[in-house]
């Protein structure tokens, strides 16, 4: 009430001005408590809806949220009216939990006309939907943390709306889509497979080839790169409303390799599993457009994941991390039992390593793809990094949670020279409550690792 006694305590001003001003201040005080009604209203409708029997869907959710934005908005600019300078740091801190919002749950619009590539560093500084949520991430942790991340760009949603549509296929993709019974895995593949065929066949315009030629040409001019990993880039993609290796990732793709990649990789929204996911959630405003991201390769000598908390016991304040040698594809497809080591949050320290048998490591072939090679018999059963890296993985990690504000699930590799890069980042999944384990069941896996370390970030 400092405000109040200020104005008192102002003998210049009569009566009635006075009267003014508490009269303003009173009528924002009152819209204050009709905003917080609302939004109160607005979480009770949606915490019903999560525990009832009735379905909803994500048109709804983005809707309720879409109200909630505008009701908290009005009600910080009311306390700002009442109280002053004093909260108007709140207005930044909104600003900022809007655009994690947006992060985890994009409003689903058609990509607006322009640029066919947009570059990491453009993305971190203006975070364009079309990007695709993949790309936009990664510009964001280069920009706002200045972690070392693979240079890159993403062949935008816009890029691709141009090529279904030059090619005649939006309306022969969404009669198709329209009719699928998601009830039948069977359907599901026929439709998937030829809407697949489609997109595998299309001609790719001549102003997006010479786009990613020009971007390929200022990605080397920049950084040297002259091979890429090619990979999924969609809106809502590595939110909490995707799954890891939802779309298809092609790794070390030369540049001549690159547009029948990128057809591949936009072909892949059409498997069975992804159609399934995306109609059975919002089957009224399924989006063909997908961003495409090329990034700079990474010549992995170490690669794997970092899980900031652990999902099946977030109350420990441990990260997680697993680790292979060479690229990490081996762990996602369970060639390999990765290195896992589990570290304090607050400190620092190494809590527990278990150390796996790695006999073989991926590696990228000059020629392009990848090469399986043994692993030199004295690292086969060596911790894959050093203690100097598990401190710096450790710190990456914290520093993306704090930006993103929840624990995440982030995929690192380390190149030849020992330097560590953030490949992908995406909100983790975490329970509520651990469930124990009991003794009939410990005996039967003794030494048995939870299988979420063995999937790290796909698509």
């Amino acid at each position: 009430m400092k405000w109040f006694r200020n104005l008192l305590g102002q003998g210049g001003r009569d009566s009635a001005e006075i009267l003014r001003v508490l009269q303003s201040k009173f009528a924002h005080f009152l819209e204050l408590l009709d905003h917080d009604n609302r939004i109160h209203a607005l979480i009770g409708e949606l915490e019903e809806k999560s525990r009832g029997d009735e379905e909803f869907d994500l048109a709804y959710v983005r809707e309720r949220l879409g109200e909630l934005r505008t009701e908290v908005g009005n009600m910080i600019e009311a306390m700002v009216a009442i109280g002053g300078e004093t909260y108007e740091t709140l207005r930044a801190r909104y600003l900022d939990i809007r655009s994690n919002i947006e992060l985890l749950l994009p409003r689903r619009e058609p990509p607006k006309e322009e640029a066919l590539t947009l570059t990491f560093d453009e993305l971190g500084q203006h975070a364009s939907p079309s990007g695709g949520n993949k790309c936009v991430q990664l510009g964001q942790i280069r920009a706002r943390l200045d972690l070392p991340v693979p240079d890159g760009f993403a062949i935008t949603g816009w890029a691709c709306r141009q090529l279904l549509e030059a090619n005649r296929l939006r309306d022969r993709i969404r009669e198709r889509v329209a009719v699928i019974d998601i009830g039948s895995y069977a359907r599901l593949e026929e439709a998937g497979r030829e809407i697949r065929a489609m997109v595998a066949e299309a001609t790719v315009p001549d102003d997006i080839s010479t786009a990613v030629d020009l971007a390929v040409k200022a990605l080397n001019e920049r950084s040297g790169a002259s091979a890429f990993s090619v990979r999924s880039s969609a809106v809502g993609e590595d939110t909490q409303f995707s799954f890891a290796g939802q779309y298809d990732t092609y790794l070390n793709v030369l540049p001549e390799d690159l547009m029948p990649r990128y057809r591949d990789v936009i072909a892949s929204q059409f498997s069975p599993q992804a159609l399934y996911y995306h109609l059975s959630l919002h089957r009224e405003e399924f989006e063909l457009t997908m961003g495409v991201g090329c990034v700079e390769m990474v010549d992995a000598k170490a690669s794997g994941v970092i899980y900031t908390r652990d999902p099946i016991r977030p109350h420990e304040e441990v990260v997680l991390i697993s680790t292979v040698l060479g690229l990490g594809e081996y762990v996602v497809d369970g060639t390999l039992m990765p290195d896992s080591i589990r570290v304090s949050r607050h400190t620092g320290q190494v809590l527990d390593t278990q150390i796996a048998h790695k006999p073989v490591k991926l590696s990228v072939d000059p020629g392009g793809g990848t090469v399986r090679r043994e692993v030199e018999p004295e690292a086969q059963d060596r911790l894959s990094i050093s203690d100097h890296d598990i401190q710096t993985l450790v710190d990456y990690a914290m520093k993306i949670e704090r930006l993103y504000h929840c624990p995440q699930d982030i995929e690192w590799a380390m190149d030849q020279g020992g330097r560590i890069y953030i490949l992908q980042a995406r909100p983790l999944r975490v329970l509520e409550s651990a469930p124990s384990l009991g003794p009939e069941l410990k005996d039967l896996i003794p030494g048995g690792r939870r299988a979420g370390l063995l999937c790290p970030v796909g698509g």
